[in-house]
């Protein structure tokens, strides 16, 4: 047999060991994603909408807070004539009491907003919104819970969101996500009444 006539047959068990690949790949990460969504699953008690479904999609309601856990498709122009679709892990958290402010994390382009007089504060965040809401929704404790996140998140609208490029594969990712969206959540829950 010549050279020539081997090339066929090198190419077809070329494709197969790479589809053979990408199957243990697949199932490999079918796991690891069922490890992650049963993990919160445990820890917070959220309902699965999409049991059988490879992506989580997880709602419930965790110290009187909505939670919901999802991956979402988000597309990005990747030239004049195509874009591209990720997906993200998203978290959100509603607040107890909505609030008009935006809070989102400050990039060296964005405009000066609201200023809360906390320089730390004023530095990290870019915040919109009317003046009567900073003063109720942007305490000094509050601004602290802010200060203390580990992880970029935002308010808009009273939910506070956290997003992370592609399927979150650890479980100490996401938990750690949910645990500080909750923590900023409770500390913007408006006072006890006695």
């Amino acid at each position: 047999m010549s050279p020539d006539a081997l090339v066929p047959w090198i190419a077809v068990g070329f494709v197969f060991v790479l589809a053979l690949a990408g199957v243990f790949y697949a199932r490999h990460l079918s796991r690891r994603l069922k490890a992650v969504r049963a993990a919160v699953i445990e820890r917070y008690g959220l309902a699965d909408k999409a049991p059988n479904g490879l992506l989580p999609d997880l709602q419930g309601s965790v110290a009187g807070h909505d939670v919901r856990v999802d991956v979402v498709q988000l597309h990005y122009r990747s030239s004049a004539e195509s874009s591209t679709r990720r997906p993200w892990t998203r978290v959100r958290v509603d607040l107890r009491e909505p609030t008009e402010l935006v809070v989102v994390p400050r990039s060296s382009a964005e405009q000066q907003g609201l200023v809360t007089g906390d320089a730390a504060f004023d530095r990290a965040y870019s915040v919109s919104g009317p003046e009567e809401a900073l003063r109720r929704h942007l305490t000094a404790s509050q601004r602290q819970a802010w200060l203390a996140l580990q992880q970029p998140m935002r308010l808009d609208d009273g939910v506070l969101t956290w997003m992370q490029l592609k399927h979150v594969r650890n479980p100490e990712v996401l938990i750690g996500a949910i645990e500080e969206c909750l923590r900023v959540a409770r500390a913007m829950d408006p006072p006890a009444v006695a």
